[in-house]
């Protein structure tokens, strides 16, 4: 059964049930779960009658009005009931009316598939990557909708997590600040870490000829393959042969050697199902040093096997050999993890050349680790820490708290700038790489520190008793900050500025408002986006609190 489009308008709903507390407490359940968040709160329907009631199963036809938070366009429709409904739309487009399929209802939310696509939008354009759509690997979802339209629809979904999140609860904020965007020579090709699987279950679109499996995208076992996770599917593999997203120099070759000489060498490829096997992951990285020359890194990730050194320092001095002047490290990292981590556990082995490669950032060195945390996007990294030193509003004399603080990057590019800078951050390895940062680009007035931020250990609260805390910087995991770090040390710390810089909104929005409710003399100064992944859901953000008696921005 096929119901027809039903127009609807933006505005103010005051016919449906959802209060803006309500979409607020929604919007994190949906972000625990992983699912999609799609503020109805704004809208106004205008219909000539109710659709019938919403099950799975059901084919709408729908416009699709712009993208959900976390990917999926997002259409509305009223039930017989006449409330209001978010579908979020699997790969559906603003501007594209489809005819679209609910996938699954809950209480919350609805999820429906595309089956076919009514009205093209005008915002389309043909896809750049050979991997991108049905079967592919996921890792570009919108690359198809003009990077304007990208950005439009990213800035759209903050503002309307900051009326869900924060004004929604009476917290008074500015308006969010313009979106910055990538520049058009970089909205591919920007990622300086690809993180590969090793797998021989490989997906496709077609059904395999004589296969008797119900799994029309499931091809029967194949040789050693090394790429990128299919959409939705942890278990099987797309062999991107030419991936755009990551430098092009050097990355989609060295992918290729690597996977033809291990099936030469017949390496058994790790099964995630099964659990057994040896070659796990490739990680290739690259950098480009202070003499403006590209540096690469190769990290083969595998289950533990000691007879295997001499096997791998061969392999390593091939790869170092063909890719010469390029790969200037080749490392082994060891996993006995029953999922899909490519991070080392115990010692690392350098099988070529050194054990770093050196990024240059904001005037600074920074030397990069194989499981050591830096920006994937180095293009756009430069605007963000732009960004995070206007936010901090720095004269010189100001101490400098950098939480979560990888390699130090964000930290050390503020040193010369202000009085101090103590760094902290839970992986040891980084926390390496950001003192030898540190004495490599001549900076004597940073210190870093291993502690485990979400447990609030001895190293955090002691800073409480050292001198004054000017400024906070947190850039979190996913997750955002744990509440005993709220709680216990910025509600007691009271800096004049907390500058919260996050990959996910989300948990942004909710640790804010948190910390507003437990301090009361802070306030929301700015909120900037910022595009460091083009072409996928991801917007990183930048927040700058002050505390009351701070000064005010002119």
């Amino acid at each position: 059964m096929t119901v027809p489009l039903r127009t609807v308008a933006f505005g103010i709903a005051h016919s449906h049930k959802w209060t803006a507390n309500g979409i607020a407490r929604l919007n994190i359940r949906l972000q625990r779960r992983r699912w999609r968040f799609v503020d109805v709160s704004a809208i106004a329907l205008h219909s000539s009658g109710p659709n019938p009631p919403l099950r799975k199963g059901l084919e709408l036809d729908l416009e699709i009005e712009g993208l959900a938070y976390g990917g999926g366009g997002f259409a509305r429709v009223i039930d017989v009931n006449g409330q209001a409904t978010a579908i979020v739309v699997k790969d559906g487009l603003p501007g594209q009316t489809v005819r679209a399929k609910i996938v699954r209802k809950t209480s919350k939310l609805v999820e429906a598939t595309t089956l076919q696509i009514l009205r093209e939008s005008i915002n389309v354009v043909p896809p750049a990557c050979p991997h991108f759509g049905r079967g592919g690997c996921g890792g570009c979802k919108t690359q198809t909708l003009a990077y304007p339209t990208q950005l439009d629809e990213k800035q759209a979904q903050i503002e309307r997590l900051v009326d869900g999140a924060l004004r929604s609860q009476g917290i008074h904020v500015p308006t969010v600040t313009h979106i910055v965007g990538s520049d058009e020579d970089h909205i591919f090709g920007y990622r300086n870490k690809m993180d590969f699987t090793v797998s021989t279950r490989l997906w496709t679109v077609e059904k395999p000829i004589n296969s008797m499996s119900d799994d029309s995208a499931s091809l029967p076992e194949q040789p050693l393959s090394i790429g990128l996770h299919s959409r939705g599917r942890f278990d099987k593999l797309v062999r991107t042969e030419d991936c755009r997203l990551h430098d092009s120099t050097v990355g989609n070759a060295i992918r290729a050697f690597v996977e033809d000489r291990a099936r030469t060498l017949y390496w058994e490829a790790y099964d995630l199902i099964e659990h057994k096997g040896f070659f796990r992951n490739l990680v290739v990285r690259t950098a480009w040093n202070h003499l403006n020359e590209l540096e690469a890194m190769v990290n083969f990730v595998t289950s533990p096997d000691d007879s295997m050194i001499d096997p791998l320092r061969d392999f390593a001095e091939d790869v170092g050999r063909v890719f010469y002047p390029h790969v200037v490290s080749v490392v082994w990292n060891v996993t006995t993890s029953k999922g899909g981590s490519s991070l080392g556990e115990g010692q690392e082995t350098v099988l070529y050349g050194k054990s770093t490669i050196e990024q240059l950032l904001r005037g600074c060195r920074f030397q990069i680790s194989s499981n050591s945390f830096f920006q994937p996007n180095p293009f756009q990294a430069e605007k963000l820490y732009s960004r995070i030193e206007m936010a901090c509003h720095l004269s010189g004399n100001e101490t400098v708290v950098d939480l979560f603080c990888g390699t130090g990057s964000i930290g050390l590019s503020l040193a010369r700038r202000c009085c101090r800078v103590i760094g902290l951050e839970l992986v040891e390895s980084a926390v390496v790489d950001a003192r030898e940062n540190a004495l490599r680009n001549g900076i004597n007035n940073a210190s870093f520190y291993v502690t485990d931020l979400d447990k609030v250990e001895d190293t955090l609260m002691a800073l409480l008793s050292e001198s004054r805390i000017d400024v906070v910087i947190v850039d979190p995991p996913r997750s955002g900050l744990h509440q005993d770090l709220i709680r216990k040390f910025l509600a007691r710390a009271l800096p004049s500025r907390i500058v919260y810089v996050s990959c996910n909104p989300v948990s942004q929005m909710r640790d804010i408002a948190l910390l507003l409710k437990l301090v009361g003399d802070y306030r929301v100064e700015s909120i900037q986006p910022v595009d460091m992944f083009p072409h996928t859901p991801h917007i990183e953000c930048v927040m700058e609190l002050i505390r009351a008696e701070g000064p005010p921005l002119s």
